[in-house]
């Protein structure tokens, strides 16, 4: 049922090869001054803009009304406090669909926050996190809309593979078949594999059983927070596939992750947050232009937001 695609995505490069600036926050915006020639520019502001940076055409920094309901997910204005605590503070970006984006920051950047409460599960302070257009909890299908995996542990041990699909089947009124089909769709069809207890998985294992779970109602966007931890070199080559496959059918996939080296391979855009606030918000080939790494641009922009943990 998912088709995988080839191993290298288009560039995504606008007509003419024009080059689309930057998505970044509107207070730096704000701070613009006059374009100086670029031999007086600094070597990050050559290569995404600095302070003078303006949107990219496409991506205003605040979504308005009409691009909220268009966008597979629309975060505006969200805010999020633990006591004295700002997890979010004012984030604003957008996912479409048929692309992937890559969700990334340092810990404690407020990424898992984010995705919690655009899945309900935690109430925001200000600001909203919408699923084509709907806050989660007004979704008429939610599991046909949206899957997710947020936790791989999040897993009853004592039941099975297979035990844990059907609950959640029967929960969510998908029909019991689907449970076989999403079983071998992950590579965990084996009668040794499925009928063992989730106790005995290991962690990419559980990570399979996640992507099970998220896929079962057929969902048209995918939320993944860290879905590569304890994949090996094989499951890291499959989920990238899927994931890409599934961009290409159409869908949005909403993905965080540490490992950037896969974030490159699979990405068509990035949205990179630290303390909370939206740093950048780019196609991931204009975010690497002039020959700059991932890795070099991202160290760039969280170099003061990054949290020890």
């Amino acid at each position: 049922m998912f088709a995988t695609v080839p191993t290298r995505r288009s560039s995504g490069a606008s007509p003419q090869g024009a080059r689309r600036r930057l998505h970044l926050p509107e207070e730096r915006r704000r701070r613009a001054s006059p374009r100086r020639p670029r031999s007086e520019r600094s070597h990050q502001e050559r290569r995404y803009g600095g302070s003078a940076a303006i949107v990219c055409s496409g991506c205003p920094a605040i979504p308005d009304e009409k691009e909220s309901r268009v966008s597979a997910i629309a975060i505006v204005d969200l805010e999020k406090h633990y006591g004295n605590v700002r997890a979010v503070d004012g984030l604003s970006f957008t996912v479409p669909h048929g692309r992937v984006t890559g969700f990334l920051g340092p810990n404690g950047a407020g990424k898992t926050t984010t995705m919690r409460t655009l899945l309900g599960l935690t109430t925001p302070d200000a600001g909203s996190a919408r699923i084509e257009g709907r806050p989660y909890q007004e979704l008429d299908d939610p599991s046909g809309t949206v899957g997710a995996v947020l936790d791989a542990g999040g897993f009853h041990d004592g039941r099975s593979g297979r035990a844990h699909l059907r609950a959640v089947a029967t929960a969510a009124g998908i029909p019991r078949q689907r449970v076989d089909e999403v079983l071998t769709h992950v590579g965990l069809d084996a009668p040794g594999v499925a009928k063992r207890r989730v106790r005995g998985y290991s962690l990419g294992m559980r990570q399979r059983l996640g992507i099970a779970t998220a896929l079962l109602g057929k969902p048209r966007i995918l939320v993944l927070d860290e879905p590569a931890n304890g994949l090996d070199p094989a499951g890291m080559r499959w989920l990238r596939d899927e994931l890409r496959g599934f961009a290409a059918r159409g869908g949005a996939v909403l993905v965080s992750s540490h490992l950037l080296a896969e974030i490159v391979q699979v990405a068509d855009d990035v949205a990179v947050v630290g303390h909370g606030r939206l740093l950048a918000h780019a196609p991931i080939d204009d975010l690497v232009a002039d020959g700059a790494s991932l890795e070099d641009v991202y160290l760039d922009l969280t170099q003061s937001t990054e949290v020890p943990r």
